[in-house]
């Protein structure tokens, strides 16, 4: 019965680190620096840089 717990609590450990990879990933770079089309292709940083 423990080994099924272990294992069970290793992949919830393994999808938490997941997500919050990729959380990281959104908020440090896809949402920061990557261009978007609807900002005339400037990141959202240089965007509002420009534009404020």
């Amino acid at each position: 019965m423990k080994f099924s717990t272990d294992i069970v609590y290793f992949t919830v450990s393994t999808v938490t680190k997941y997500y919050k990879a990729i959380k990281i990933y959104i908020e440090t770079y896809y949402n920061t620096k990557r261009m978007h089309s609807g900002l005339d292709y400037k990141s959202p940083k240089d965007f509002e840089k420009y534009n404020s």
